[in-house]
């Protein structure tokens, strides 16, 4: 195998388990400490989870400050097998290292899409992360070049080149209030 060749397969491969990483970072310990309850299936009127994540209150933030809730709609899954385990990180550090995530939830897929609901958000910009976890083993499952081979995603949609966005990529500006994010499943 030619060098050049086989210097861009392991750069390939190095990316994909980065995808891995990140999403599986979805996973975090708070991730367990939230209900993994059915919810509604996605549609315009789907209301929000029968029990939403909450954000621990950030040091610092000024008592009685409007906050936002994030409800995020997870489209395009193949099935409706698994868990479906979301993340929301608050900066490009705990993004990109694949920890420390702000809050995490486990929600369960119905007619092939999912509703996570994260209230008392402090209003900033924030990424999104999720994947499916189809066959029920806690983690993201990969091929044996480390490709996913169950179904994640980022919000804005996101996808780097040959491994996960940037944080700059998926970043949305949450205001205070009510905010929805659209998010479609993404399958290799």
């Amino acid at each position: 195998m030619p060098r050049s060749l086989l210097v861009e397969v392991l750069g390939m491969l190095r990316a994909r388990r980065r995808i891995v990483c990140l999403i599986a970072a979805a996973m975090g310990s708070q991730a367990s400490q939230l209900a993994a309850d059915p919810l509604p299936a996605p549609s315009a009127d789907a209301g929000r989870a029968a029990k939403p994540a909450s954000v621990p209150a950030a040091s610092g933030t000024p008592a009685g400050q409007a906050r936002s809730t994030i409800t995020v709609r997870i489209e395009s899954l193949r099935h409706d097998r698994g868990t479906i385990y979301v993340a929301l990180y608050d900066n490009k550090r705990a993004f990109d290292e694949k920890k420390g995530q702000v809050v995490g939830a486990q929600v369960r897929s119905r007619n092939r899409g999912a509703l996570a609901v994260f209230e008392n958000v402090v209003p900033g910009k924030y990424a999104i992360a999720f994947f499916q976890d189809e066959n029920g083993n806690g983690k993201l499952d990969t091929n044996l070049l480390g490709i996913p081979t169950e179904g994640f995603g980022f919000s804005k949609d996101a996808m780097g080149k040959l491994g996960p966005p940037t944080f700059a990529a998926a970043v949305l500006s949450i205001p205070a209030g009510p905010v929805s994010v659209v998010m479609h499943a993404k399958y290799f």
